[in-house]
């Protein structure tokens, strides 16, 4: 007779999203780097060039993409040499976010020095006074923007009105009563499957109040509470926000989650308006993502999901590439501390996306020592191809 299931985690990764239409990681960095973007006075960026001649010169992004190209030559050599890949703008991310931490002498790295000075010296020709205001435009401020200029397209390419497709299983799963309840884990940026859930009348906890006028506020106590399905954005999301309101003369600073309206109108049911509003809350990069895992709503989320790990026997995975070490090395510790624990993995090529993450927290002889020894249960198609059915197995005999 089969013994009740443990909740089961739904593990997503950024391949889900591409049924649906949303760009991939190479096209991402084509549009960041190649595409037409402009500056504004509210700090931050938008698609398209600048229309009016007189701020033509005044369009930082025409000094931000020549820095970025910069850093994605030297960073294509280095990956090229060990014979990966060609840096993505997680990669890029990741080195300007280094360099703007070193001018700003917020994070002390010692090993970055020369690669520092050099970088700094290829780039004094961008780092001079903007033409029509003479305002400075030092190195500091050429890698610090070059970061949020990437958050910005994250932003822009990500945002989508599109009906999901291909994620099917995802409801399937959360309706299925073969275990005690489900929790999807995803490191998108996208409101996909909160779309898809949503649309299917299926109910979730993912951390965020009930509606008050145009916001969910942050609330962690609810994914403390019995929930059948809880979602947690490990990553952040495109409708996160740090907001701040002014309630009865005094100002009150939280996350909240869009729930409706327009930059700068949004307000409460009761006609509080919102003081200030950040842009979305969103993790980006490769390996300072080990740092910023710890600080702000992530950090909160992260408590959850260890807390959810440890009572789950089955992942099933799909669209994650094994590019966050921190991730990897999370899951490599779950996966050895008990030998009821296994993944499930929906991947056409899991081959390729374990070769191509050489350094990353996952080896081959781990991945192939994981399939013998039945930890890694290899499905050889996308999420979108998989169907309830062809996973069942999996789900309804594992032990509680």
């Amino acid at each position: 007779m089969t013994k009740p299931a443990t909740r089961l985690m739904l593990f997503l990764g950024s391949g889900i999203s591409l049924p649906t239409g949303l760009p991939s990681t190479e096209e991402i960095t084509r549009a960041a780097l190649e595409e037409d973007w402009r500056s504004h006075s509210d700090g931050r960026f938008y698609r398209g060039p600048e229309l009016n001649p007189a701020l033509a010169e005044q369009n930082t992004v025409l000094r931000i993409q020549p820095f970025l190209m910069l850093l994605k030559q030297r960073a294509d050599r280095y990956f090229q040499a060990k014979r990966l890949p060609v840096a993505n703008y997680e990669d890029i991310y990741y080195l300007a976010k280094q360099l703007a931490e070193e001018a700003e002498l917020s994070r002390l790295n010692p090993a970055i020095g020369p690669f520092f000075s050099d970088i700094k010296t290829q780039c004094e020709s961008l780092c001079q006074p903007l033409p029509l205001t003479q305002e400075e435009f030092d190195f500091i401020r050429l890698s610090s923007e070059a970061c949020t200029f990437i958050e910005s397209v994250l932003q822009c390419v990500l945002w989508c009105k599109k009906e999901p497709k291909g994620l099917t299983l995802v409801v399937d799963l959360a309706r299925n009563l073969a275990f005690q309840g489900l929790n999807i884990v995803t490191l998108n940026h996208d409101s996909l499957v909160e779309q898809v859930l949503e649309a299917a009348h299926v109910d979730f906890a993912d951390g965020f109040l009930p509606p008050d006028g145009d916001l969910r506020f942050y609330d962690p106590s609810i994914l403390d509470a019995p929930a059948n399905t809880k979602l947690l954005k490990l990553h952040g999301s495109l409708s996160w926000r740090w907001v701040r309101v002014s309630e009865h003369g005094e100002f009150r600073d939280c996350y909240a989650k869009v729930a409706g309206g327009q930059p700068q109108f949004r307000k409460t049911a009761s006609g509080i308006r919102i003081e200030h509003e950040s842009p979305s809350e969103l993790m980006v990069g490769t390996l300072n993502k080990l740092y910023d895992y710890h600080f702000g709503i992530i950090s909160d989320l992260l408590v959850h999901f260890h807390r959810e790990l440890a009572v789950t026997d089955t992942i099933i995975m799909s669209g994650y590439g094994w590019g966050d070490f921190a991730v990897n090395g999370w899951l490599k510790n779950w996966l050895l501390g008990s030998p009821n624990r296994r993944i499930v993995l929906l991947h056409q090529d899991p081959e390729g996306a374990v070769r191509d993450k050489a350094g990353s927290g996952i080896f081959p002889t781990e991945y192939h020592a994981w399939i013998k020894d039945k930890r890694l249960i290899l499905i050889r198609k996308w999420l979108c191809d998989t169907s309830l059915r062809e996973i069942e197995p999996f789900v309804s005999d594992h032990p509680a």
